[in-house]
């Protein structure tokens, strides 16, 4: 079992919304906000909403946040 496969064996999502990414990192969803803004976490446009990749949250966190 690999770190994106929890015990029920359904693949965690591999893009997270902005409030679920700073959850995450233990960060207001303002502060992420923030951050999306300057580019210092990385995101993208899909159908109109902004997601935060999990491997870019995953690199965060083992930056210490």
């Amino acid at each position: 079992m690999d770190m994106h496969t929890p015990l029920h064996g359904q693949r965690e999502p591999l893009l997270l919304d902005v409030a679920e990414a700073a959850r995450l990192l233990g960060i207001g969803e303002r502060l992420c906000w923030v951050l999306v803004g300057r580019e210092e976490i990385k995101s993208i446009k899909l159908g109109g909403r902004r997601k935060v990749p999990r491997s870019e949250v995953e690199r965060l966190a083992a930056m210490g946040g």
